[in-house]
């Protein structure tokens, strides 16, 4: 595990010494130091542009940017988070866009091959830390719909000062995606000092890699927080997604989708995604585009259950 780690930081600060392409197109993304960003350069060096950070409000600036100002030419795409889904499944006011409008290009990992997973510092008190950019936080709606609670500390700035705060010990229970974890934090994994202790995003089915770990669905006993729950899950169906602004023209759309399903099977691409422990388990520009109307268009009444759930 060391020399892997050895190898990925090798890798991270190689990829991060090399020069721009001309700036023929931006990626825009919301932090320069977690596995988007990484992700983000990669792509630009494969594709030909450069990557535009555009901070804060863990990534829904970067969504509000791409959706509200960034050019309608094909010029600018972005990535998101998680955290972009999620405010739009909870209809966040924060959130000033559509996830429906905009033109999803697919994603370079599938989230239900890839679950979030909460880590915890073995032996100790749990205690986790959300940001404070959002009102809603994964452990809010995982202390309403199982028995044992997990006390959370909120206001933190970003994911990875949520991150850095867990490595220190500051706090005890973090939820990161798997691929996530392996591209940034790969030293958690078989630590005898962090464990995991549940999973989501596939319903009922664990990770080949943590068979041993329960599914969040397995431990729920309500039907109705199951289905609640269910809903919840989609915001983490798209992990490493692109997707271009709305009203863009058909033909740079297409363009765009052409590009990244050849990328998305590209040897060399996996390669260097594989070097900062990216697995590529693609989802197409219109199972993206389908998942995303999902969230938007998901029956109000459920969302607003959800939504009283979360906040009670």
């Amino acid at each position: 595990m060391a020399v892997f780690r050895v190898q990925a930081l090798a890798f991270v600060f190689w990829l991060l010494s090399l020069p721009a392409f001309a700036d023929s197109f931006r990626i825009v993304v919301g932090s320069n130091v977690d596995g988007h960003y990484l992700n983000a350069r990669i792509v630009a060096r494969h594709l030909g542009g450069v990557v535009h950070v555009v901070p804060g409000a863990a990534g829904l600036n970067a969504a509000n940017y791409l959706y509200n100002v960034s050019a309608r030419d094909g010029s600018e795409i972005g990535t998101f988070t998680s955290r972009v889904f999620l405010s739009a499944l909870f209809d966040d006011p924060a959130a000033k866009y559509d996830l429906s409008q905009m033109n999803w290009l697919g994603s370079f990992v599938d989230g239900r091959k890839n679950p979030n997973i909460v880590w915890v510092k073995s032996g100790q008190e749990l205690i986790g830390g959300s940001d404070g950019s959002v009102s809603i936080s994964p452990f809010k709606v995982l202390n309403r719909v199982l028995p044992n609670k997990i006390r959370e500390i909120t206001g933190y700035s970003d994911v990875n000062t949520i991150r850095l705060a867990f490595e220190r010990n500051e706090i005890t229970a973090v939820v990161f995606n798997l691929v996530g974890v392996k591209t940034v934090s790969p030293h958690w994994i078989g630590s005898p000092q962090v464990r995991p202790i549940l999973q989501y995003n596939s319903g009922y089915t664990r990770h080949v890699e943590f068979k041993d770990v329960p599914a969040v669905m397995e431990r729920i006993a309500d039907g109705d927080k199951k289905r609640l729950f269910a809903l919840f899950e989609l915001h983490g169906a798209l992990v490493r997604p692109y997707a271009l602004p709305p009203n863009v023209a058909s033909n740079k759309v297409i363009e765009w989708k052409v590009r990244f399903a050849k990328l998305m099977t590209d040897e060399s691409y996996i390669k260097d995604a594989q070097k900062i422990g990216l697995e590529v388990t693609p989802v197409s520009a219109d199972e993206a585009q389908q998942i995303a109307a999902q969230i938007t268009k998901a029956d109000i009444n459920l969302k607003t259950s959800l939504r009283s759930l979360a906040s009670r």
